[in-house]
């Protein structure tokens, strides 16, 4: 790693925060078109936890995804910066996180049919390949709208269709697989909204994910971790 890559992976929280939430507010180009962009609140056992502020959009021949993740921690802060990029057929490109407290970065490119991973954190650094043949997701813990855009790749999918699932941070492949598809309304801020709900197992776990009729993601459900993710009404 670079020295300065090394000194990017240890920006301050606040530091990060302020790059990040710019980022999420700064125009694309003319000819990008949004896809989604939103806040989450995540919850835990019913008690709100943190939020998640997401943008994911399509420019020429790639789709990209950004997310800001604060989650309080016994009276602490932690944040993910989060950052993914697609083909337009949503097949990884490229990835990035950053985590803090803890200093950790981890980034991924996609070769050929093959990811390289690199992780730095205070515990060291570490490389990892995978092959990825057909292309893989990318499912990133504690990031809910990752689930959005295996969603949209799921959308016209056989039910039983199964696919490598990449969790970066932990260096990881697991198998995801589609086992329902169907129409389920949702309550969001107390307004029930039409929505397709998927039930994808990951690595063994059910999560539910519903999106509306233009595709918007309106929740995440990880029973596993009774862990929820509603939609927030829009800012003004």
């Amino acid at each position: 790693m670079t020295r300065s890559r090394r000194r990017d992976a240890r920006l301050p929280l606040s530091a990060i925060s302020a790059m990040a939430v710019g980022l999420a507010a700064a125009p694309a180009g003319l000819s990008a078109q949004q896809l989604d962009t939103g806040r989450l609140a995540i919850e835990i056992d019913g008690r709100r936890v943190g939020t998640e502020s997401f943008r994911v959009w399509r420019e020429q021949t790639t789709i990209d995804a950004f997310a800001l993740v604060t989650r309080e921690n016994g009276g602490s802060q932690r944040s993910l910066d989060v950052r993914f990029r697609s083909d337009a057929n949503l097949r990884p490109v490229q990835y990035r996180l950053r985590a803090e407290p803890e200093a950790m970065s981890v980034d991924g490119e996609w070769t050929g049919g093959r990811l390289r991973l690199h992780v730095n954190s205070d515990q060291g650094e570490r490389w990892k390949e995978f092959a990825t043949p057909g292309g893989a997701a990318v499912l990133e813990e504690g990031v809910a709208h990752h689930y959005l855009l295996l969603a949209h790749r799921l959308r016209e999918a056989e039910i039983g269709r199964s696919l490598a699932v990449i969790v970066p941070s932990r260096s990881s492949r697991v198998e995801g697989i589609l086992r329902a598809r169907q129409s389920d309304p949702v309550t969001v801020e107390g307004q029930n909204i039409a929505a397709t709900r998927f039930d994808i197992e990951v690595g063994g776990q059910i999560r539910r994910v519903w999106i509306d009729a233009e595709g918007r993601l309106l929740r995440v459900e990880d029973p596993g971790r009774r862990l929820v993710a509603t939609r927030l009404p829009d800012e003004d």
